[in-house]
C-alpha cells in the first residue's frame, strides 16, 4: 500500500477537546524509552521471547536471543538470502554453534524450551538495500522492516506469537508500530514479514495524540468508560528539513484529526509514522505496512514548507489505509480505490480542498479506471487506483439510493472499523464486500462485484457525470441541481452535516 496514484497529483465530536486539539509532545514515547529490566519470565506455551541488544562499534549490530516454549524443534528462518548473509554466530542454549541448512537454523527443545541466538550486522545489511521500502541508514538512525533483522521462529512449520524486548541506551533507541504490554512489544501468530517497520539508533520522536477508534461516533461516551488514550509515535530519521519538527508534527496531527472525523476515530490506539527526508519538495512517497502493528513511512522533501504540506495527498491516503483491513487475493484495487476516492473527500471536509476541486480531480482521472470495469474486470487489470475508485464511487451512489440517502459508503467503512477491521487484519475481497453490505443492510457490493470484479460490464462514465449533474466546462466545474442524482451528488463530497466534524485548522506554518 503505497501513496502513488500515478502521474496526476493535486497540490495543494465526541472526544474531549483537550485530546483532539492537544499539541504534539516533543518527547520520547514509551516505544523509545528504556524499559525497566525485569527478571525474564518463561514464555507461555507455543510462544517466544525475543531479547535484542544493539551493539555499537564501528556501526550497529544486533545480538538476538530467541526462547520458545515448544515441544517440537525450533527453526529460525532468514527472510531471504540477503538477510542470511549478515547472520553470524548462531548458537543453541548451551553455546554450541549451529550450522545453517540453506536459510534455516534448527534446535530441539530442552525441557520444553528451545533456545537460539545470533548476531545480525544491521549496518552491513542496510548498506546493501538502500531502499526506503525495505530499509535505509541515515546518519545515526536506521529504518528497517522487522523481517529485515528478525528471523522467523517456526515450530511444526507454523509462525509463533512473539514478545520482543529491546535493550535501549543513548544512541541505541528503538521504535515500532507493534502493541506494547507487559514490558514487551507483541506480535501475534502472523509471519514476521507482515510486521512492519522498526527504527534503531539515535533519532527524534514525537508523541502525537489522536482520537481513539470509535470515540467520535454519535453514540460514543453515553454512559461508557473514558476511551483508552491513543497516539502516533512520530519518528524523524536524520536529515535536514525546511519545516520544523513541530510544524511537521502539527501536520501529522491535523491530518489524523481529519481522518478521525471521517472514521469516527483514528484507526488504532498506537501506530508508528517515520519521516524520511529526501531531495526536492513535497511528499514523493508513502507506504503503510500492516501486521501485528501499523507502521508508515513518509518521504518528505527537504525544501517543503509547512504550508505546502497541507496541499499534499500522500499522508491522508496512507492514513486511510490504516483504517481498513489488508485485502488479499488480488484485492489491491479495493484498498487503493478506497484511499484514492476518499483522500480528496477528507481533505475537503477538513477545509483544505474545495468541493469543485474534488469533482475536477475525479472527472479528469476516473476514465483511467474505466477499462478495469468494462474490459478486464477489477481483479485482472487496469488501474487499481482509479478502477477501484470508480467502482467505489458507484457503490457510494447505489448505497445512498438504496437507503433513501440515509447511508453512504463511508458508513460501511465506519462499521468495518468499529468491528475491529483496521490494517492489522487480513481479509479476503469477499469478506470485505460482505462486511460492507452487512454494515449498510443492502447487497450493493454483491451486485456490483458480480458485474465488475471477476468479469467486466459495459458502463457509460459520461452519462454518470450527467446524471450526477456535474460537468467540467472550460476548466470550471458546473453543477446541474435538476439532474436525476443531484441530491446524491451533494452528499458524496460534503457528507451528512451532522457527521462531517468541524473544519480542521492548519497547524503552525
Amino acid at each position: 500500500m503505497d501513496g502513488q496514484k500515478g502521474p496526476f497529483r493535486i497540490r495543494r465530536v465526541g472526544l474531549a477537546a483537550v485530546i483532539i486539539a492537544a499539541a504534539p509532545v516533543l518527547m520520547a514515547s514509551p516505544s523509545a524509552t528504556a524499559q525497566p529490566q525485569q527478571a525474564d519470565e518463561r514464555p507461555d506455551a507455543n510462544t517466544c521471547h525475543i531479547d535484542v541488544t544493539p551493539v555499537l562499534a564501528s556501526g550497529m549490530a544486533l545480538d538476538v536471543s530467541v526462547s520458545c516454549a515448544v515441544t517440537t524443534p525450533l527453526t529460525l528462518r532468514a527472510g531471504d538470502g540477503s538477510m542470511a548473509r549478515h547472520v553470524s554466530d548462531v548458537k543453541d542454549g548451551d553455546g554450541k554453534t549451529i550450522e545453517a541448512a540453506f536459510r534455516d537454523w534448527t534446535v530441539a527443545a530442552d525441557d520444553g524450551i528451545a533456545r537460539l541466538s545470533y548476531r545480525f550486522d544491521l549496518d552491513a545489511y542496510l548498506e546493501g538495500t538502500g531502499r526506503v521500502s525495505s530499509g535505509v541508514r541515515r546518519g545515526d538512525s536506521r529504518l528497517v522492516l522487522l523481517e529485515g533483522w528478525l528471523m522467523q521462529p517456526l515450530s511444526g512449520g507454523l509462525a509463533l506469537p512473539l514478545a520482543i524486548k529491546v535493550a535501549q541506551k543513548p544512541g541505541a533507541r528503538f521504535a515500532t508500530g507493534l502493541q506494547f504490554s507487559g514490558g514487551r512489544w507483541r506480535l501475534g501468530d502472523v509471519p514476521v514479514r507482515f510486521a512492519g517497520y522498526t527504527v534503531f539508533g539515535d533519532f527524534g520522536i514525537t508523541s502525537v495524540p489522536v482520537a481513539p477508534p470509535g470515540s467520535l461516533a454519535p453514540a460514543a461516551g453515553a454512559g461508557s468508560a473514558p476511551p483508552t488514550p491513543a497516539s502516533i509515535d512520530l519518528v524523524f530519521v536524520d536529515g535536514e528539513l525546511n519545516a520544523t519538527r513541530q510544524q511537521i508534527a502539527d501536520w501529522v496531527r491535523q491530518s489524523a484529526v481529519a481522518v478521525a472525523n471521517f472514521f469516527d476515530g483514528y484507526s488504532v490506539t498506537h501506530s508508528l509514522v517515520v519521516v524520511v527526508p529526501t531531495v526536492g519538495a513535497g511528499v514523493p512517497y508513502g507506504r503503510v505496512v500492516p501486521g501485528g502493528g501499523i507502521s508508515m513511512v513518509i518521504m518528505l522533501g527537504r525544501s517543503a514548507t509547512a504550508r505546502e504540506l497541507y496541499g499534499e495527498w500522500v499522508l491522508i491516503h496512507e492514513m486511510i489505509h490504516t483504517a481498513s483491513p489488508f485485502v488479499y487475493g488480488r484485492g489491491t484495487w479495493l484498498m487503493e480505490g478506497m484511499a484514492t476516492l476518499f483522500e480528496p473527500v477528507i481533505r475537503h471536509r477538513a477545509g483544505w480542498k474545495t468541493e469543485a476541486e474534488v469533482w475536477r480531480e475525479w472527472i479528469l482521472n476516473m476514465d483511467r479506471g474505466h477499462d478495469a470495469l468494462t474490459v478486464t474486470g477489477l481483479r485482472s487489470g487496469g488501474s487499481p487506483y482509479w478502477g477501484g475508485a470508480l467502482f467505489l464511487l458507484l457503490a457510494d451512489i447505489e448505497i445512498r439510493r438504496a437507503t433513501g440517502l440515509r447511508l453512504g459508503l463511508e458508513d460501511c467503512l465506519r462499521g468495518i472499523l468499529a468491528g475491529g477491521g483496521n490494517a492489522v487484519e487480513r481479509w479476503s475481497v469477499q469478506e470485505m464486500l460482505n462486511a460492507c453490505d452487512q454494515a449498510v443492510g443492502k447487497p450493493v457490493m454483491a451486485g456490483l462485484a458480480q458485474r465488475f470484479v471477476d468479469d467486466s460490464s459495459p458502463f457509460d462514465l459520461d452519462r454518470l457525470w450527467r446524471d450526477l449533474g456535474v460537468e467540467l466546462r472550460a476548466g470550471t466545474i458546473v453543477y446541474d441541481d435538476k439532474a436525476p442524482l443531484a441530491a446524491i451528488r451533494q452528499l458524496i463530497v460534503r457528507g451528512v452535516p451532522a457527521r462531517r466534524g468541524p473544519p480542521v485548522p492548519m497547524g503552525r506554518t
